[in-house]
């Protein structure tokens, strides 16, 4: 029931990243495209990589502004070059607001994402548990306890 939420704060969370650099653009490209080959298996697919990217494991330093500003300050100045136009055009304070703006929404959606990961996790655990006491309690499951006890009787020893 968390699926199609995780994926809408997925979509937000992608709106949150700055291409930088030379092959930015075609990161963040490939960042969109392979969310939409998850897609194409399933939305459960979708939300297991957004609490994935929601994660601090996942960092794109080497092309997104806000993760690299993070890291390193000194970014603005270094990266201004290779910045898109509508970046270069802005002061250096308006630059560092745009991105401190950009990662508060980021850590805003990827919390909502972790809380919605988190109760997800935990519905699929429930799920899984009522499967396997309705398996266990199943006629395929009757037919072999019924199975194991006659072996059992006439001395077969099963592993």
């Amino acid at each position: 029931p968390y699926d199609d939420k995780i994926t809408q704060l997925n979509l937000r969370l992608n709106a949150t990243y700055l291409a930088y650099g030379a092959e930015g653009q075609e990161y963040k490209t490939n960042q969109m495209v392979q969310d939409q080959n998850a897609l194409k298996y399933s939305t459960a697919n979708v939300a297991d990589r957004a609490v994935f990217k929601s994660s601090a494991n996942y960092s794109n330093e080497k092309w997104d502004l806000v993760d690299a500003y993070k890291r390193d300050k000194k970014i603005l100045i270094r990266e201004r070059e290779n910045m898109p136009d509508s970046l270069k055009q802005l002061s250096r304070d308006e630059l560092e607001n745009e991105i401190q703006q950009l990662a508060q929404e980021r850590e805003s959606i990827n919390q909502e994402i972790r809380e919605l990961g988190e109760k997800r996790r935990a519905y699929l655990e429930a799920e899984t548990e009522k499967d396997t006491a309705k398996t266990e309690n199943s006629l395929g499951a009757s037919i072999l306890k019924a199975l194991r006890e006659q072996a059992k009787k006439k001395g077969f020893v099963i592993e």
